[in-house]
């Protein structure tokens, strides 16, 4: 990694760039804030504070807030300085594969953290790599269509259902074409700014934990229960991603190997499998989850001896995950809320045997927290660049 010699040097320069992030972490951290606050929490001198401002100023990476704040002694109108939106963007896509289709979503987030959301584009198809490849160009094209300056485009953060390690993408099960380096490889030789990859849920536990900061002092777990099966591990505030990313790879596992039949967490809880051949027979699509809250609310015994097998795996998963890691909360993201709030109470129940019964709960944006957490982490993953470059 090229280290900026800005950042190495010593004595005043590097000084200047650490009050520089400072005071540009603190605004994006608390908020709009008037110079003499930032002065006080950061411990700069008044000149040091006045030099620092100007320069971001300058550099168009702050701006005078149109809101101000009273002075509580005198009643003064007090100014604040804010993170100037539109400095720069990033962007997001995420790539949700289903049996016969990839759905790509796409957003984008402004200097200030603020995400964009766009409608989503269909591929209908799960192993044709150059035809994958061509939509994610358009999609690209269309965020850069959208963004408010496509000059300050700083980078894209790919959501990959599956393992990213390394320059690798060792397994992905639901979109075998992306598996190895040769999708890394076109992506990048694709986009001339900066390209990452991530594995789709732990971008949507970074999203959760941007969304509800009472979780970064809590150690919590997703759960993603779609097309395929995953989970995200957060101990206080902190990805937990193992030593080459594969931590948090639940689906693989099978609840006894040995036993005749035996079949893995994917097998038995990616919606895709019994809970869409259920709707299937039921005469309605395969990923209309909303559809069975009504079946369980009516007593159907067929729906809901399915749905209470389906809890009991589902219970499987959280006590592994619990076992190991002692979690507070296991956030589940079912694609379908209504079904949750009726998954829910059964989930409490099976639970209740455990040594030690975690709070279930439903993450804050549902299916678009993968997508939420692309774009922040192609912003953060930046920041340095950014704010460097302004200079």
């Amino acid at each position: 990694m090229n280290i900026n010699p800005q950042v190495q040097s010593s004595g005043p320069t590097r000084i200047r760039h650490l009050n520089r992030k400072a005071v540009l972490s603190y605004i994006r951290e608390q908020g709009p804030n008037s110079r003499s606050q930032l002065g006080r929490a950061l411990s700069l001198s008044g000149a040091a504070m006045t030099s620092v401002v100007n320069e971001l100023l300058d550099n168009g990476l702050l701006r005078e807030s149109e809101n101000t704040r009273r002075d509580g002694r005198q009643g003064r109108p007090i100014s604040l300085l804010e993170l100037n939106p539109e400095s720069a963007c990033a962007l997001g896509i995420v790539l949700s594969p289903t049996s016969k289709s990839t759905v790509l979503g796409m957003a984008f987030v402004d200097y200030t953290g603020q995400v964009t959301t766009l409608p989503e584009i269909q591929v209908d198809t799960i192993a044709d790599l150059d035809a994958l490849i061509a939509q994610i160009e358009q999609a690209i094209t269309i965020l850069k269509q959208a963004v408010p300056d496509r000059k300050r485009i700083a980078g894209v953060t790919l959501a990959i259902p599956g393992v990213v390690e390394n320059e690798n993408i060792p397994m992905s099960p639901k979109l075998r074409c992306i598996e190895g380096t040769a999708f890394m490889d076109r992506m990048k030789q694709m986009v001339n700014y900066p390209v990452n990859f991530c594995n789709d849920v732990n971008l949507a536990a970074i999203s959760e934990l941007y969304q509800q900061p009472r979780l970064r002092n809590l150690s919590f777990a997703y759960l993603y229960l779609y097309s395929g099966v995953g989970s995200s591990i957060a101990i206080k505030g902190k990805l937990l991603t193992g030593s080459r990313g594969w931590a948090g790879e639940i689906g693989p596992l099978h609840i006894n190997r040995r036993a005749p039949g035996s079949a893995s967490f994917e097998n038995l809880l990616s919606t895709d499998g019994s809970l869409a051949e259920l709707l299937q027979s039921l005469g309605h699509p395969r990923q209309a989850l909303d559809k069975l809250a009504d079946y369980i609310d009516q007593r159907h015994c067929g729906v809901l001896e399915v749905i209470d097998h389906y809890c009991e795996h589902v219970c499987d998963a959280i006590n592994v995950l619990n076992s190991v890691l002692d979690v507070d909360e296991i956030l589940i993201e079912v694609r379908s809320e209504t079904l949750f709030q009726r998954l829910r109470p059964r989930l409490e129940i099976l639970l209740q045997s455990a040594p030690r019964q975690p709070v279930l709960s439903a993450p804050v944006l549902g299916k678009q927290a993968a997508l939420n957490g692309a774009a922040i982490s192609a912003l953060n993953l930046a920041l340095d660049d950014i704010e460097v470059a302004a200079k």
